[in-house]
């Protein structure tokens, strides 16, 4: 059986960095930067305009199949952090432990005011909608 190496937890997943754990620094950071990508990049608008209308955002000129492709990439670079990051937290991690994640998630951005048709939410709304679980 393989553990999971102290300084893992002991550097990152128990560090208390003003007064709050070191993982909620981390997911503030990201949330601001996703933030700020998504609000004032051309990438961010080229999203919000496919969730809205994938065929109307191709025909004015946008590469979807390109853009999705970014989002995947995007959006498996952030699942590849949630892993490491719940490791680091709990020093250990189960196949079954997350299996009703998905749920509360799509329920957060709803609660946030995202539209599960696309083109709308925010990520401040998804937090918000967070809390209320």
């Amino acid at each position: 059986m393989r553990y999971i190496p102290l300084e893992v937890q002991s550097l990152f997943g128990g560090k208390i960095v003003w007064g709050l754990p070191a993982i909620v620094w981390l997911a503030a950071a990201v949330a601001m930067i996703l933030g700020v990508v998504l609000r004032l990049t051309r990438f961010g608008r080229h999203v919000y305009a496919m969730g809205s209308d994938e065929e109307a955002t191709r025909r004015v000129g946008i590469d979807t199949p390109q853009l999705t492709v970014q989002t995947f990439v995007l959006m498996g670079v952030l699942a590849g952090i949630a892993p490491i990051v719940d490791v680091a937290r709990f020093t250990t991690t189960s196949i079954g432990g997350h299996t009703t994640d998905n749920l509360a998630a799509i329920a957060a951005v709803v609660i946030g005011g995202g539209s599960l048709f696309g083109g709308r939410g925010t990520i401040p709304g998804t937090l918000a909608g967070d809390s209320f679980r």
